[in-house]
This record gives C-alpha cells, structure tokens and sequence, in this order.
C-alpha cells in the first residue's frame, strides 16, 4: 500500500461514510478512509482559503468563576452559550490572554531557548526578582492550534480548544481560550488511588503490573497513548505531565488537556525544562538534523500523518480569528511545526519499510513498551540538570505505567 496523499488519490467511492480524497484546490482539501478500511474512517476534512474557515470567534462566555488564585496561571471555570463543538458540554476552563509586561510563568520558559531576548531587563541580581515578558507569547493561540491541527488529522486525543469573547465589567470583552471539559480521571489521580488500593499488600511488583496492565493499558488506551504521544510531538508540547493526561477507564479513551505549552519556534532539547517532555519530542541530532523515534505507532494513524504535507499544515496553522485580538503562530513557529512533521513522517516510513507500524495494540506492544524503558542521564547531563539516576520512558505507554506503579 502506498502510503500519504498517493494512496489516497486512489480510492474510489464505497460504502457510507468513504469517499474518493479531493487534492487542495483554492477552497479545500479532504481526505476519507478507503472502503475496504473500516475502522480508518473520517481523516481529514480542513477548509483552506485566503479568508481562513478558523475566521470567527462563535463562542461567549455565559458564567465565569475565578479557580485556583494562588497558581501562578490562574484558570477560570465557564460556562459558554453553546456547546462546544461537537462535544456533548458547554463546561470547561477558560485561560486569559498572557501579554507583554505580565510576569513570566514557568510555562512560557517551556516555549524559549536561554539565549531568546524575551524578558524585559532588570536592574537588579536578585534571582527571585519577578521578571516581566518583553513580548505576547500568545498562548491562547498555541492551545487552539493545538486542537484544530489534532481535529483536522482526526487524532482526537486533545481536549476542545475554542476561542471565546466575555463581556467586561468596564464596557468592551476580551478574548478568552476554553478547553472543554473532559471525561474520565487524570494519571495523577490514578496513581493516587492505585496507590492506595495496594498499599499494605505483599504483592509482587510483576503482580502489581500485570494487575495495571489488564485493568487499564488495554488496547484502546494503548493506541490513545501512542497518538497522544505521537501529536504532541507534531504540536511541540512541552508539559505532558501525569495531571495533564486523563484517561476515561469505562469508554478506554485518553485525553491531553492544558496544550498551550506548545508550538515553540526552536526545536532544539534546550526548550524542554520538562524532562518528561524531553525524552518523547523530535529533537536536534547529528549534523542538526530533527530526528524523532517513536517506535511504536498505530497503522492507521500513520497514514493520517502521511496524508499531509507542509502546505497543509501551514494552512491549519493560519488563525484569522485570533489574529484580530493578537493571538496568532509566528511564521518561525509554523516553520518549526514543518520541520517536526517532516521528522515524524520519516520516522513513519522508517517503520512502514520495515513492517513495524502497530496494526492490533494488544499484550506484547504493552510489554514492548516496557522492555524499551530508557535512562536518560546522558541526555540530560547534555541540558546541565542530570538528574537522579532513574529510569524515564520515551513511550507514554511505559511512562503511564511507571508513574502509576512507582
């Protein structure tokens, strides 16, 4: 089978729901599953024209409650006028606009190498002195890019991230990001909650595991991870920590929340404070190349990923909507974006010429995911911060394990 847009450009009409891929003219491009490939189903479909489809904000805020005051990212908990999207809720966490002169966050130093001039100058050496942003980092803009590249590829594993107006108390409205609610309970609570459930126990830690593993890491949520994985990679996510991964245990689906940490302009390992993040992002190797190797990754998603090319990418990319209040990718970010597809599209053909995509997610791709468990204190020593000497997994399969099972 030949893989990408070719394949594509040979399918002919089918059974409901399939259809012959149209290649981009001046208005779209749309890609469907071929008939005789069920489960692939509905891949692409992005509106593509000057004006940009992603043109209007549709969404208002109908009830705004302050949470969590003491974070240094506050987050508010909404209520918009309509649903969102094609979710099932109207509920969900909107984030303000972060904009230059406002204190620099820990998630903003995720998005800078330490050579970018991107705090204002201080006048002092105290290194607890708050620093301020010199410059829009636009954040909003990075999380809603982040869901609209995952819904265009029909990789849903990111929560809804929509833009939305609220009407301030002083006259006019600004512009806000809503992230819709998820299902489910994130890896943080379940590690929680499996620790307590065998705390006091002589169980084995082979037991513990292999009770995880049937509990959980089945082949659904297996696949979920891996796709997580695979868009975060494409998206630059640099803060998929375990409170930011839910997994929904009665319908096996896994969601990735807070995305704004994304989008970086450098795809350099020197941007990734997040040691979790380091080890599965496409990274700079010999000769300056981006080299990304995720060896595990689903048959039908990787085709997906071949369907596009770096003219459609930049496409999705494009925001007019957010443009109008600020909120919008740099050119220099949307060409870091090309850069990580080409390196994660190699990465598919290396796999595909080999025969190593994961048609059936089952006990021996978990085990897989396991036994490829990595140190990495090389690499880490490379970034000045070498860390305790304990095992991190490049896979999110491994990792989810580890975190849960200690």
């Amino acid at each position: 089978m030949e893989s990408g847009r070719k394949f594509f450009e040979k399918m002919r009409p089918g059974k409901k729901g399939h259809y012959v891929v149209e290649e981009e003219g001046a208005n779209s491009i749309q890609s469907y599953a071929s008939p005789n490939e069920k489960k692939f189903g509905f891949i692409a479909k992005t509106k593509l024209n000057k004006e940009n489809s992603f043109g209007k904000v549709k969404y208002k805020i109908a009830a705004w409650e302050a949470r969590n005051k003491d974070s240094a990212n506050i987050t508010y908990k909404v209520e918009s006028n309509k649903k969102l999207g094609t979710s099932k809720t109207s509920v969900g966490v909107a984030k303000r606009r972060i904009v230059a002169g406002d204190a620099k966050t820990p998630s903003i130093d995720n998005l800078y190498t330490p050579s970018d001039d991107y705090l204002l100058p201080t006048t002092t050496t105290d290194e607890n002195e708050e620093r301020l942003l010199k410059y829009d980092p636009r954040m909003l803009a990075r999380q809603v890019a982040s869901w609209r590249l995952a819904r265009s590829l029909n990789i849903r594993v990111l929560s809804r991230e929509k833009y939305a107006l609220r009407q301030l108390e002083e006259g006019g409205e600004e512009l806000v990001a809503i992230s819709a609610k998820v299902d489910g309970e994130s890896l943080q609570d379940i590690q929680a909650r499996y620790h307590q459930e065998l705390s006091g126990t002589t169980d084995t830690r082979q037991h513990k595991e292999a009770m995880l593993g049937a509990a959980i890491f089945n082949g659904k949520v297996q696949k979920e991870l891996s796709d997580l994985q695979l868009m975060d990679a494409l998206t630059g996510q640099t803060d998929r920590h375990s409170g930011n991964i839910y997994i929904d245990l009665s319908t096996q689906t896994v969601r990735g929340i807070d995305n704004d940490q994304a989008f970086g302009h450098e795809n350099s390992q020197l941007n990734y404070h997040n040691a979790v993040a380091s080890f599965t992002q496409p990274r700079r190797g010999s000769g300056n190349a981006i080299e990304y190797n995720q060896s595990q990754i689903d048959y039908e998603t990787a085709e997906k990923v071949l369907a596009i090319n770096a003219h459609d990418l930049e496409k999705i990319l494009i925001d007019k909507a957010g443009h109008e209040y600020g909120e919008f990718l740099k050119d220099e970010e949307v060409e870091a974006a090309k850069e990580r597809l080409a390196a994660i599209q190699r990465q598919i053909r290396r796999l595909k010429a080999d025969g190593k995509l994961v048609k059936v997610w089952d006990k021996s791709t978990y085990q897989a995911a396991l036994d490829e468990d990595v140190k990495p204190v090389d690499f880490m020593s490379s970034l000045g911060n070498p860390g305790p000497k304990s095992h991190k997994s490049g896979s999110y399969v491994a990792r989810s394990v580890r975190k849960i099972i200690g």
